[in-house]
């Protein structure tokens, strides 16, 4: 008897601390930067056709367009994802657009609200992308989860980031 207690007890607390997690950090940051060997106009012009957006985001299964007038504050597209077999749905929304500056949007689901800002900065005819993504988990159980899972997300965003890169540069 004592020793399902204890174990009861360690149990809780093993899931306080779990949940305390996304108390502490509700929300996950990280950057990507990518280098392209390309003049500014022509890298945002191949960012910003969504005709290219299959070929460098990966898990991209269709984008729809809901709402506003593209590339304005308020746009809304619909994006399906396929990540490992996991099917997602986001609503996207523009929240700022300044043409070869910067893209901000967010993401948003069920499950998470994510803010994106992708910055566009030419230096010696080469455009350097810094994208600052912010996930926040909409229930206690995805804030907690995201630190644990941000690793792979970062990696997968460089990876696509990395594919517009050869994009531009092809």
């Amino acid at each position: 008897m004592r020793a399902l207690k204890y174990g009861i007890l360690i149990l809780v607390i093993l899931t306080g601390g779990f949940f305390s997690i996304g108390l502490i950090k509700p929300t996950v940051e990280f950057q990507t930067k990518v280098t392209a060997e390309k003049p500014l106009e022509y890298s945002f012009a191949i960012f910003s056709n969504p005709m290219f957006i299959t070929d460098w985001m990966t898990g991209l299964k269709s984008i729809t367009y809901i709402s506003g007038i593209p590339y304005q504050v308020g746009n809304q597209w619909e994006l399906a994802m396929d990540y490992n077999g996991d099917k997602y749905i986001f609503i996207q929304e523009i929240t700022e657009f300044e043409i070869y500056n910067n893209f901000q949007f967010t993401l948003r689901n069920q499950k998470m609200h994510v803010d994106v800002r992708i910055d566009f900065e030419e230096t010696d005819g080469k455009t350097t992308i810094t994208t600052t993504n912010t996930f926040k988990g909409k229930s206690i159980l995805w804030r907690s989860l995201f630190p644990f899972f941000i690793g792979s997300i970062q990696e997968s965003t460089q990876a696509d980031y990395d594919n517009l890169k050869a994009l531009i540069e092809k």
